[in-house]
């Protein structure tokens, strides 16, 4: 651990952007690795993150690896939170980090056998404290339209956590492989790094940077989501029980509180 912690730290001190150099730090947060590792950089070094601005199109370790199976830490979970609730992580800043922990939250607040955590009721009074909309539409991406919010904001984002699906299926898709560009150029935009991809077709990705909104940004990260009217009935279900419980939870604590 103490060797990854060194490599962070290098990453963050002299790496510049470099996405070759933040797959490097990032190929022991895989899933299937040490939580510890995860757990260092989304928590101990959080302000590493800032820096790691890397896109899909620039990853070279499979997707899939980061998403699946899913997080069950329920400290991970809260540093998830944290970091994107906090603006820490950003949809057009760090598209693939904030893609990882909008999938890992959303999965957790799904799965019934968290209904009762100590974050999934945080969570609840947190939407509780903020104006609800009740639609997610990433397939609208005109910067005039009324249903468009504004980036950041901790509505569209516990909006998101509710109607997020999945990743677009390319990008769990892809074959990769890495070809070394001959002018040494290391940036933000000029990847030492060029994946060949089965769809070469990122326009869309490329220029998420510019999203002026928060729906059209969904749409350029390729994060598929439901609507109101997609919302599987299962899942309407649960978010509705989900609310419920924790009003029963408070109308129980107030009964109580009186007759004490």
């Amino acid at each position: 651990l103490y060797r990854y912690i060194d490599l962070v730290n290098h990453y963050n001190a002299l790496s510049y952007n470099s996405p070759v150099f933040a797959n490097l730090v990032l190929w022991p947060c895989q899933q299937l690795c040490h939580v510890k590792y995860r757990r260092a950089l989304w928590g101990e070094h959080q302000q590493v993150l800032n820096s790691l601005r890397i896109a899909l199109n620039q990853l070279v370790i499979p997707l899939s690896s980061f998403l699946e199976p899913v997080e069950s830490n329920s400290s991970m979970i809260r540093v998830y939170a944290a970091a994107i609730l906090s603006g820490t992580v950003q949809i057009t800043r760090q598209p693939l980090l904030f893609l990882i922990a909008v999938h890992h939250l959303n999965r957790y607040l799904y799965n019934k056998d968290n209904r009762d955590s100590e974050f999934t009721q945080q969570f609840v009074r947190l939407c509780k404290l903020l104006p609800q909309m009740t639609n997610v539409k990433p397939t609208s991406s005109s910067p005039s339209s009324s249903s468009m919010q504004t980036i950041r904001n901790k509505t569209d984002i516990l909006n998101l956590l509710r109607f997020y699906k999945q990743p677009n299926k390319q990008w769990l898709q892809q074959t990769k492989s890495i070809k070394f560009n001959t002018n040494l150029h290391v940036g933000i935009h000029d990847s030492l790094v060029h994946l060949i991809h089965n769809n070469d077709d990122n326009d869309d990705y490329a220029d998420i940077t510019s999203a002026t909104t928060f729906n059209e940004a969904i749409f350029k990260a390729s994060i598929e989501c439901y609507n109101i009217d997609t919302l599987p009935k299962h899942r309407q279900l649960y978010w509705i029980e989900l609310f419920e419980r924790e009003k029963g939870r408070n109308e129980n604590q107030f009964i109580t509180g009186n007759k004490v």
